[in-house]
């Protein structure tokens, strides 16, 4: 059953995003989108506690194979950090002189966004990024990560583990079922 929950939490999340993208939705999209790379993240990490670290390993091991992505992995951090605290794309890290992602959605061009980028002179402080294709290579990488786990029955196992703590929902009738059974005792 808890691996029943992540794949149905991660079913409603990926849906989720999608509406959010498709009626432009640009920041709840990215805010679900990154908290949905930190607990794929979580879940994948076996060597520490460090929820930065996790990110930044399962982004560079899962998404940054794909070149849509231009950014680092600590960029996508930084972004990260930045709108899932406070909705900005400021973050401790960015202060600090790590780019700023600039995001293109919908039929909008990321090439002409770099060309922008490019001609102000602020290729040194942005990166852009379109929200179709950050999507896409999480969706990838997460499906790619999963064929991985089921490879190998330790990385299974400790995935099977980790899946226990996952959310899980019970309906209306489950719980008045679970009562009445209570109360028959």
């Amino acid at each position: 059953m808890s691996q029943q929950n992540f794949y149905d939490n991660y079913l409603q999340v990926l849906q989720a995003i999608t509406h959010c993208e498709e009626n432009n939705l640009l920041t709840p999209a990215l805010v679900m989108l990154y908290s949905a790379i930190d607990s794929v993240s979580w879940l994948a990490c076996t060597t520490t506690k460090e929820s930065g670290k996790a990110f930044k390993a399962w982004v560079t091991d899962w998404m940054l194979k794909d070149p849509r992505i231009q950014c680092t992995a600590e960029e996508l951090y930084a972004a990260r950090c930045g709108l899932v605290h406070t909705l900005t794309p400021t973050s401790s890290l960015t202060q600090r002189g790590i780019r700023k992602i600039a995001y293109s959605w919908g039929t909008a061009s990321n090439q002409r966004l770099e060309e922008l980028i490019d001609s102000v002179g602020a290729a040194n402080e942005l990166v852009p990024v379109h929200l179709s294709d950050i999507i896409e290579v999480f969706r990838t990488g997460m499906a790619d990560y999963l064929e991985y786990v089921a490879e190998d029955p330790q990385r299974l196992d400790a995935f099977k583990e980790k899946c226990r703590e996952h959310f899980a929902t019970v309906s209306m009738d489950r719980v008045d079922e679970a009562l009445s059974l209570l109360s028959v005792q």
